[in-house]
């Protein structure tokens, strides 16, 4: 079974501990909040990029505004890197690794989002999940001043929104208006069944699942936009979808 890939900031993974394990088992990092993570989902600016002259090695340096870190890629995800550009705000879902020092990762999937109010909705998502650690007795070492502000404000028995918070939220839901539809797990799971059986190698396209589901093609859309943000499924091309395995 794929491992969860967790919801963190780069500062995590550059101030966390690296643990290569017995033979057989996986590596991991440990981050200040004592979480053990094999895999991550990063939402971060490339801010540097780097493809070799025979274009079998590339790397993008991203950096979410807590620290910096290296996506490593070689042969074909080299070229695939090779579609991003300084500048672009991206989803990285990979794996943590170590070498020679340097935490990097490993990505299986890049993303380029769009609507740059995500990156307000993943605050909001990694913040609920540190007031829970800190519920449970976890105090982070977390060296970044921006870290030690943010642990001393959420130290408080009841913690208030802050203006900026609330003014944030308030942006989300005039930018993006009526909540994206709920699509029910039972739709989902003939969706995964579906894209199983059409998916070629170039993927799946939405009215293809529209019509094996028997769905209209805005459902279909709204079914594959819900998996993509459940890392479920990933577009390797534009306009057509295939499972993350």
């Amino acid at each position: 079974m794929r491992s969860t890939a967790y919801k963190v900031k780069i500062e995590d993974l550059v101030n966390g501990r690296y643990v290569s394990s017995a033979e057989g088992e996986p590596n991991y990092l440990v981050t200040p909040w004592n979480q053990q993570v094999l895999r991550v989902n990063l939402i971060a600016t490339i801010i540097d990029k780097f493809i070799r002259e025979d274009g079998t090695y590339a790397t993008l340096q991203i950096d979410d505004g807590t620290a910096t870190i290296r996506a490593k890629a070689w042969e074909e995800g080299a070229e695939r890197m090779g579609e991003f550009n300084v500048g672009d705000l991206v989803k990285v879902i990979g794996k943590v690794r170590e070498y020679e020092g340097e935490i990097h990762l490993v990505p299986e999937v890049i993303r380029k989002i769009e609507d740059p109010n995500w990156e307000i909705v993943r605050e909001l998502e990694i913040l609920d999940n540190r007031k829970e650690f800190l519920a449970q007795g976890v105090t982070p070492k977390l060296s970044s001043k921006t870290g030690e502000k943010e642990t001393e404000k959420m130290k408080g028995e009841e913690v208030a929104p802050t203006t900026l918070e609330v003014e944030q939220v308030g942006t989300i839901e005039k930018i993006e208006g009526e909540p994206r539809p709920e699509i029910s797990d039972d739709l989902k799971d003939k969706a995964l069944l579906a894209l199983e059986k059409l998916e070629g190698e170039d993927g799946t396209t939405p009215p293809d699942l529209a019509a094996e589901l028997d769905i209209s093609a805005s459902k279909a859309e709204d079914v594959i936009a819900t998996l993509i943000n459940d890392d479920k499924i990933y577009e390797p091309n534009p306009g057509k979808f295939k499972l993350l395995r």
